[in-house]
């Protein structure tokens, strides 16, 4: 008896050397909430082919992919269908250009978000334009509306020739809206389908031309002067068809309609090419008459009708 129950006793011993060493193990302590989370998010995005931004905590993809949420998946073009959207002859007649769009959309830029860097692809505005079912034209980073119509938001829409707040605080790259305009901070300029407040650039001139013939601006483009013509009262400055009235003559003159330089001493306009400047516009003078030509004020002179004379003071 006394030996059976030593061996039971024996027995207990192993048991609870057995347990204890079922507890001891080589694993490592258990991963906080913050490492799991992050070893959750690395595993979801190699599984959907792409790697994981620690500092952004996003899920990078290959070059010409994107990722939508599960996986990596090719860059897309529009549906043919709004490819197909035909352009008007003499509005927009810009040669189509390669696009490339991804096939969702983040949500929109906060009001301070700055343009992409000079030669940087405005991801973005691509992304925008796709949605918009406008053609994103590579080599000029545009974004061409088909009909004239113009990118307002992330939709293409038909204007009545002059510039609205949506336009303005709506865009890409928003500016502030005020008297009536768009006001872009710095030495930007406001050229909706280029992302809204952007730096200016020598752009081709079949971007330009579609940008001053679209229902924004409804100018006639000339090619031989590389300008618009703007609707009566409006003038071509930075880009954009923009009421006479609320510019400054320096601004005027120094647009890309008038291509001047102005005289702050003099405050006039040295006008290019023999022009002469009169009626806050640069002018042949071929087109006006000697007595308007005298007293423009760039001559500033006094017409002798009798004499058919231009009396111009010393002084000047």
């Amino acid at each position: 008896m006394r030996n059976a129950r030593s061996w039971l006793v024996v027995l207990g011993l192993w048991s609870a050397l057995a347990l204890s060493l079922a507890d001891c193990t080589d694993d490592p302590p258990a991963k906080s909430g913050g490492d799991k989370a992050a070893a959750d998010a690395a595993g979801l995005c190699k599984q959907g082919g792409a790697t994981l931004n620690a500092a952004t905590n996003e899920c990078l993809c290959p070059e010409a992919q994107t990722w939508n949420g599960t996986g990596c998946v090719a860059v897309v073009a529009p549906a043919a269908a709004a490819q197909a959207e035909a352009v008007p002859a003499g509005a927009n007649a810009v040669a189509e250009k390669s696009i490339a769009a991804a096939p969702t959309l983040p949500p929109m830029p906060a009001p301070d978000a700055a343009p992409a860097a000079k030669g940087a692809t405005d991801e973005r505005l691509v992304q925008v334009c796709a949605q918009a079912h406008a053609r994103w034209l590579v080599d000029d980073a545009y974004c061409l509306c088909p009909d004239r119509k113009v990118l307002v938001g992330s939709t293409c829409r038909k204007l009545a020739g002059r510039m609205i707040d949506d336009v303005c605080l709506r865009a890409v790259h928003k500016g502030t809206w005020h008297d009536g305009g768009c006001d872009c901070p710095g030495e930007t300029v406001f050229n909706v389908a280029r992302g809204g407040c952007v730096a200016p650039v020598l752009a081709d001139q079949s971007t330009l031309k579609a940008s001053c013939e679209s229902s924004l601006n409804n100018g006639r483009w000339e090619a031989s002067n590389v300008r618009c013509l703007c609707p009566k009262g409006r003038v071509w400055v930075d880009e954009l068809c923009q009421v006479q009235q609320l510019l400054a003559s320096q601004d005027i003159c120094e647009g890309a309609f008038n291509k001047g330089k102005w005289d702050l001493a003099k405050k006039r306009c040295r006008c290019p090419g023999g022009s002469v400047w009169l009626n806050q516009a640069c002018q042949s003078p071929k087109s006006v008459s000697p007595k308007q030509i005298c007293e423009s004020e760039a001559v500033g002179g006094s017409w002798n009708s009798g004499k058919g004379t231009c009396g111009v003071s010393h002084s000047r």
